[in-house]
């Protein structure tokens, strides 16, 4: 059998997107831009290379501190009358980029005046919590001291945001992008070092995340090119060509949960929520509520962070495990 060029496959042609914007209506665009605000600029904590502003979308006021640089806009924007919460961290310039859409309401604190976002995830950011009331789960992002009640992570609900996210070393890159609500994501890895060639892809986009059964198709495939291999293509792989691959890509549902338990949600104090549940056909799957974030933390490139003038932070806490 006559052996496939690199990439000869149709899903291939989603390698076209990787570095374009996605277009989800006429007027939004995920681009790592902050996005327009019909009939005036939206509310904005944004700040890059220096200082950030003095407020942020609900009024609350911010002392100025200096950053390193990276990229952080949180934005309130209303789009065909809903609104909704955007977050971009990172330029694809920088090597890591992400940014999601987020919609919300606003209610408000009991206690207080101001006005949070309530969320379509868990994580208990209420007065009376056991860590730093006003830090809230962000001086436990990880869930090492409160789990997964006061961090929220895994828990949000997929179907209600939006996503784009670019890692690039020069070397490999890798793409996770959600943009419908309803419809799982595209993800793809390619690596190119040298002799070596490496892509992994999968677009689930036409599967909803009530459907289980259709599988999304996949790319798998490695090539290398070294001229001291005995023979021409001797080290390489394509799944298509294997005749009893199995492919199981997408093959998950997602099943809603209770969500809060108190209609103030997250700012209400002993405020609970109940997440969903994934469900893959072959009964396998990612464990997304016990999964150790922290080990994903790298404390020397938070070094300066966990070091800094942020008095909720110091050397291996919650926040920053592994210092010192």
């Amino acid at each position: 059998m006559k052996r496939q060029k690199f990439c000869a496959h149709a899903l291939c042609a989603i390698l076209t997107l990787l570095d374009t914007s996605v277009v989800l209506a006429a007027d939004v665009v995920l681009d790592w831009n902050p996005l327009p605000q019909a009939g005036g600029d939206a509310s904005t904590i944004s700040f890059g290379n220096g200082s950030f502003g003095n407020s942020d979308n609900f009024g609350n006021s911010f002392n100025s501190q200096t950053n390193d640089g990276t990229q952080f806009v949180d934005r309130n924007v209303t789009i065909n009358g809903k609104q909704y919460n955007q977050i971009i961290i990172g330029t694809p310039s920088t090597g890591f980029s992400y940014e999601f859409l987020m919609p919300h309401s606003g209610i408000a604190s009991p206690g207080n005046n101001s006005v949070g976002i309530n969320p379509d995830s868990g994580g208990n950011e209420g007065i009376n919590i056991t860590l730093n009331a006003n830090a809230s789960n962000m001086n436990d992002p990880f869930g090492i001291a409160g789990g997964v009640a006061i961090s929220g992570n895994g828990t949000g609900v997929p179907t209600r945001m939006l996503m784009h996210m670019q890692i690039d070393d020069g070397q490999m890159k890798q793409v996770v992008l959600k943009d419908q609500f309803d419809k799982k994501p595209m993800i793809t890895t390619t690596v190119v070092e040298g002799d070596f060639k490496m892509l992994f892809a999968t677009d689930m986009r036409d599967l909803s995340y009530s459907n289980e059964v259709a599988a999304a198709p996949v790319i798998n495939q490695v090539s290398i090119t070294d001229p001291l291999l005995p023979t021409t293509g001797a080290g390489d792989f394509d799944m298509s060509m294997v005749e009893r691959s199995h492919v199981s890509a997408g093959q998950f549902i997602y099943v809603e949960g209770a969500g809060w338990n108190s209609p103030a949600a997250y700012s209400a104090s002993g405020a609970t929520y109940t997440p969903g549940t994934y469900i893959y056909l072959d009964g396998g799957g990612f464990d997304n509520l016990n999964t150790n974030w922290a080990s994903y933390f790298n404390y020397s490139d938070n070094e300066a962070a966990c070091t800094g003038p942020h008095n909720e932070r110091s050397p291996n806490t919650p926040d920053c495990p592994g210092g010192p």
